[in-house]
């Protein structure tokens, strides 16, 4: 039951991300939707507002090259987080079918092996935000989160590949654009299907795929998707062998739009992390 309540969770999650990413009836936004222009025409707009009633031009010179949208790696990561997603999702599901079918006609154990790991990760946002022709600023958003990690996974081979992760941590999230500063920080649960290729003799390669929620109720979502190497440190022998962990992956992470700073930042972010496990 747990697994199907998982699932269940995992689509819905998945589902309201992609409504609230192509959502085209925004009442909320009275701006236009930003674009890369270069110097020459945004003089013009300049030229041609700078006469109307009310209006206060500041230039300000945003990068060398005079863009006016700083790229970062969000477009990156919200590519990285779907394909993982997906690849998690529909080759665990075989997976978790043939494992609850085995289950309720054979005696043939899943034998598992457990992990627990300390991870700590943290990335920065850096964006420009408009108001108008009257307020520029700098945004930029550090957050980190540091937790603790559980992994489950299979010694038997034909159910190797199924696995599950759990993290419970803390994180904390800081706004700023010129003056202003928020806070956002909380305890989170993140939870969901993982893929292990390895056995916890050797080194462990996993996709991770979770998602769950904060005890800050200004916080959102959070969600995240990673490529995971699990490197063993001692005797395969021991009867507790610590790891070493080294992740590459995508977080997700929204502020609801009523209550951040950064009002129209991307929410996904691409991260390294690193961490210390024990087999247990």
């Amino acid at each position: 039951m747990m697994k199907v309540l998982n699932f269940i969770f995992l689509f819905i999650f998945i589902g309201f991300n992609i409504k609230s990413s192509y959502a085209t009836n925004c009442k909320n936004i009275n701006s236009a939707p930003s674009k890369l222009i270069s110097e020459n025409e945004m003089n013009q707009l300049i030229e041609d507002h700078k006469d109307q009633p009310g209006v206060k031009v500041k230039k300000v010179n945003i990068s060398a090259s005079h863009n006016w949208v700083i790229p970062n790696s969000s477009d990156e990561a919200s590519v990285f987080f779907a394909i993982v997603g997906i690849i998690v999702i529909i080759a665990w599901i075989p997976y978790a079918i043939q494992f609850l079918a085995d289950a309720s006609q054979s005696e043939e154990s899943y034998c598992p092996w457990y992990r627990l790991s300390l991870r700590r990760r943290s990335f920065s946002q850096t964006s420009w935000n408009s108001n108008g022709f009257d307020d520029f600023g700098k945004s930029i958003r550090n957050a980190s989160l540091t937790g603790l990690k559980f992994d489950i996974g299979s010694l038997n081979k034909k159910y190797s590949v199924l696995g599950l992760s759990a993290e419970l941590g803390t994180h904390s999230i800081k706004d700023k654009i010129q003056n202003s500063r928020k806070r956002f920080n909380g305890t989170y649960l993140l939870f969901g299907p993982s893929l292990n290729f390895g056995v916890p003799e050797n080194t462990i390669f996993s996709l991770d795929f979770m998602g769950g929620f904060s005890t800050n109720n200004d916080v959102s979502l959070l969600g995240e998707a990673s490529l995971n190497f699990h490197i063993p440190l001692s005797d395969s022998k021991a009867k507790y062998r610590p790891h070493l962990n080294l992740s590459v992956g995508a977080q997700l992470l929204d502020i609801r739009g009523d209550e951040g700073l950064l009002k129209y930042n991307d929410p996904f972010s691409t991260f390294l992390a690193f961490g210390f496990g024990v087999i247990l």
